[in-house]
């Protein structure tokens, strides 16, 4: 503990110090702290630090809207006024706001090369943020739809832009269903391969694509990016595909590509027509197209 009569004396400190603890015994929440364990105001003056340090990271918290928005350095963590022992210290907890995205991000038990920042993505802030452009307004009303009515049937979000805006979009809708409490996989595909083909070289490392087959709901994210081989296609994404059609689970896309581009690109060589076309036909099947651009 750091008493205020071990601060060194400098001129004006005296008045500053005044000045202080004045403004220390009108915060509502020092005052509250206070009342509820009985303390008289003069602790003011003998925890002096400890005061002025809670009243100065509770400022930063002040009309926080979330854990994106965060302006600490360690992102949702707080301090705390403690009396224990007939003495008054911090302690470092988790705010509300970092334990709610904990528990959304629980629902998310399959991510890969996604940030978690990208997960927390809240619907409400990006409309009241008005971060929704006017050409991501259709994929909007689908998202709401989806929201109010889930379906079998997912989404394919296909934009040229490279904004990202799809996979934010994607996220935001994914955040609103975990928070119902389903379970999500969300991963880049591109990444995903590739890091799927370094694991056949690593055994302590390696993955297992048809961890995929049965998610209640997944997002293949920015599909037709990968490197494309018969391999990735035919084995790994058309048996996804088909599995997951077949039983009926929700999955999505988002695409710079649209259906016709994107059959271009899983046709790597002459022959490999048909089985670029029951690619697209099954992501069809599996989803609703909604172009943003």
């Amino acid at each position: 503990m750091i008493k205020v009569s071990d601060v060194i004396h400098i001129k004006g400190m005296d008045e500053k110090k005044r000045e202080s603890l004045y403004e220390l015994s009108k915060d509502k929440y020092i005052k509250a702290f206070l009342k509820e364990y009985h303390l008289p105001e003069s602790s003011l003056n003998d925890y002096w630090i400890e005061f002025l340090d809670y009243r100065d990271d509770r400022k930063l918290c002040e009309n926080c809207t979330g854990l994106k928005q965060c302006s600490k350095e360690n992102k949702g963590i707080v301090k705390e006024l403690e009396f224990i022992d007939n003495d008054i210290s911090l302690s470092m907890m988790n705010c509300d706001f970092y334990l709610k995205s904990q528990d959304v991000l629980n629902h998310f038990v399959l991510k890969h090369g996604i940030k978690d920042d990208l997960l927390l993505t809240n619907l409400e802030t990006l409309i009241s943020k008005k971060q929704i452009s006017q050409k991501g307004q259709s994929a909007f009303v689908e998202i709401m739809k989806y929201i109010k009515e889930p379906t079998k049937k997912g989404l394919f979000f296909h934009s040229e832009n490279s904004n990202n805006e799809k996979t934010i979009l994607m996220a935001a809708l994914m955040n609103a269903l975990a928070k119902k409490g389903n379970t999500i996989g969300f991963v880049h595909f591109p990444t995903y391969l590739a890091d799927l083909k370094a694991s056949f070289q690593s055994e302590e490392k390696r993955i297992n694509w048809s961890d995929l087959m049965d998610l209640p709901y997944l997002v293949l994210d920015s599909i037709g990016e990968e490197s494309v081989t018969s391999y990735s296609r035919d084995e790994v994404l058309s048996t996804i595909l088909s599995y997951r059609a077949l039983n009926g689970l929700p999955t999505f896309f988002t695409s710079f590509y649209g259906f016709k581009d994107l059959q271009k690109v899983y046709t790597t060589k002459k022959g490999d027509e048909i089985k670029a076309k029951t690619v697209i036909l099954k992501i069809k099947s599996l989803t609703k197209e909604v172009i943003l651009d």
